[in-house]
């Protein structure tokens, strides 16, 4: 999915959260963030993805929209981060150059809370799909059935 693609929900993300994810992503890929920068925008993604968690159905449908599209956007044709040995090989090269500059802790806490927030999205997502609701039914008499301690 493109940036275009995240655009056409017409919601922009600025003024709201505090940081434009796309524009995190790529200045974290490029190593361009002195360390107090990325702490305030871990902070603010953090308290992003636990409006994700708990406030996503009085959300708005553009801001939820934008989310959904910027989930979808960071999981590869199998719903995983890509692994491809380039980009394993690429992301090995900037660890080693934000530990030699000494923004390995903060960037990495960038990461952690985008994976938390898209962890969150896709979360609210499968529980917006009516199907969910039925298979985790199934999932749980299942495992009364299997487990009876669980009864």
């Amino acid at each position: 999915m493109t940036s275009a693609t995240l655009n056409s929900s017409g919601f922009n993300p600025s003024p709201s959260w505090g940081f434009e994810p796309k524009k995190v992503q790529r200045q974290a890929k490029n190593g361009g963030f002195d360390v107090e920068r990325a702490y305030k925008i871990t902070k603010s993604i953090n308290a992003l993805a636990k409006k994700v968690d708990t406030e996503w159905l009085s959300m708005p449908k553009q801001e939820r929209d934008y989310l959904r599209d910027f989930a979808y956007a960071e999981l590869n044709e199998d719903g995983q981060i890509p692994s491809s040995l380039f980009v394993k090989i690429r992301a090995v090269i900037q660890i080693l150059w934000w530990k030699v500059n000494g923004k390995d802790e903060a960037l990495f806490g960038i990461f952690d809370a985008l994976h938390e927030l898209i962890d969150n999205i896709l979360d609210q997502l499968e529980r917006e799909d009516p199907s969910w609701n039925s298979e985790l039914e199934d999932s749980i008499i299942s495992a009364k059935k299997e487990f009876p301690c669980l009864r």
